[in-house]
């Protein structure tokens, strides 16, 4: 399967990767406060 149909892997991946950006882009725009008071804090 994987041989099979390499190009639909391909864009399963592409969209994985995309998804993980959106997530990291959100915490970074989220919490960038909190993670500065906390290393401020300790």
């Amino acid at each position: 399967m994987l041989i099979a149909y390499p190009h639909l892997n391909f864009y399963i991946c592409v969209i994985e990767v995309i998804l993980l950006i959106k997530k990291i882009i959100k915490n970074i725009n989220f919490q960038p406060l909190t993670k500065s008071s906390k290393l401020l804090r300790r």
